[in-house]
């Protein structure tokens, strides 16, 4: 028997036989949908590799990326890799998303069983332990399967197939989703050095991984600090540095730390941040870095503001500045310190610096500040 649910939506299928003392046998039952697979295919964006090289020249890992979508039995547009254990194809999308739906491309008549129990796998991970959006099963005749993830957030989606000398063959894969906001473009940065000034610090979070850096801090423990202005919900932090970077480093959203991911660029890193709630994006050098050319921070909500204390980390602002001032007149008398203290305050605030303390403190000797 077959029924038409007209478009019904839904997690679970229920078969109800009513009545008192009845019984259900069932042979087999399926459920067929549709996917719909809306918006732009990021993949294209990406980087592909494979866990091992490829099967052959003609089977690279960019092949399943290339947007030729007709698989050939002679595998012309498709990544393959060679036997092996656990064998994975794996996508860089650079930035994060939020991936709703992933489309897989099989080699058709020639190798199609290979795909069989692969796992689509996405996440902030480079390795296989994201999260799995599906397992392929594939059936007879069946070329392409769509799936819908829901919404999940990553940077990296995987096609691995677990066991033992399998061969891996991908000819498509389409990823469709959309980029998440990175909020650091909306905030201010600072940073650790009191010899640079904050149009320095402000490289770091004008949108451009590669060509505007701040200046390598000689110094050791360097921090560069974002204000978001507001306090966000902050998925993942992403750090582009000039050259391959340090191995100890660590990335606060206010004072709560955020998980360090594996890279084997240490140009560019990904920390996953599992949702914490804060306004400032801190990261912390335990020895000299090179130089930061960005700080990306992706939220999946919007701000949170008036909910949650806006004080900064203790940590970020600890800066003193000591201003000298020279004259020919008397400043002992204190009519005399407040003018000067207003006409401080009035300088500090025309370049937009608004949290700040002045201390007067004279000279004992030569009655001079």
């Amino acid at each position: 028997m077959t029924f038409d649910c007209n478009h019904m939506q839904g997690r679970y299928v229920n078969i109800i036989n009513p009545g008192v003392g009845k019984d259900v046998h069932l042979c087999e039952v399926k459920v067929y949908t549709t996917t719909q697979l809306t918006g732009a295919n990021v993949a294209p964006r990406g980087i592909a590799t494979l866990s091992s090289a490829p099967a052959s020249v003609e089977t690279s890992q960019h092949m399943a990326v290339d947007e030729h979508p007709g698989p050939t039995a002679a595998l012309e547009t498709c990544a393959s890799v060679a036997l092996q254990d656990n064998p994975w194809w794996r996508l860089d999308l650079r930035n994060i998303y939020r991936i709703t739906a992933v489309s897989i491309l099989s080699s058709g008549d020639c190798c199609s069983e290979q795909l069989d129990g692969a796992e689509v796998l996405i996440g902030l991970s480079m390795g296989v332990t994201n999260q799995r959006c599906a397992i392929i099963s594939v059936s007879e005749g069946e070329q392409k399967y769509n799936y819908q993830c829901g919404i999940m957030e990553g940077r990296f989606v995987h096609v691995y197939l677990p066991g033992l000398q399998k061969n891996l063959t991908v000819c498509e894969v389409e990823v469709y989703g959309t980029l998440l906001e990175n909020v650091a473009l909306r905030g201010l940065a600072f940073h650790s050095s009191s010899s640079l000034d904050t149009s320095v610090a402000s490289k770091v979070i004008d949108g451009d991984q590669t060509s505007t850096c701040s200046v390598a801090n000689e110094q050791p423990g360097p921090w560069v600090t974002v204000d978001l202005l507001v306090p966000y919900s902050v998925t993942a932090v992403q750090l582009a540095y000039s050259a391959d970077c340090c191995f100890r480093f660590d990335v606060r959203v206010d004072d709560t730390s955020c998980k360090v991911i594996y890279s084997n660029s240490y140009s560019l890193m990904t920390l996953d941040c599992g949702g914490i709630v804060g306004r400032y994006v801190t990261v912390i050098h335990d020895r000299v870095a090179p130089p930061l050319c960005e700080v990306e921070v992706y939220s999946t909500l919007e701000n949170l503001q008036n909910i949650f204390p806006q004080l900064p980390p203790p940590h970020a602002f600890k800066k003193k500045t000591f201003v000298r001032i020279s004259a020919d007149f008397d400043m002992s008398d204190p009519a005399v310190q407040q003018q000067i203290v207003s006409q401080l305050e009035a300088k500090m605030r025309d370049v937009g610096i608004t949290d700040f303390k002045i201390n007067w403190k004279m000279s004992g000797q030569q009655k001079q500040p």
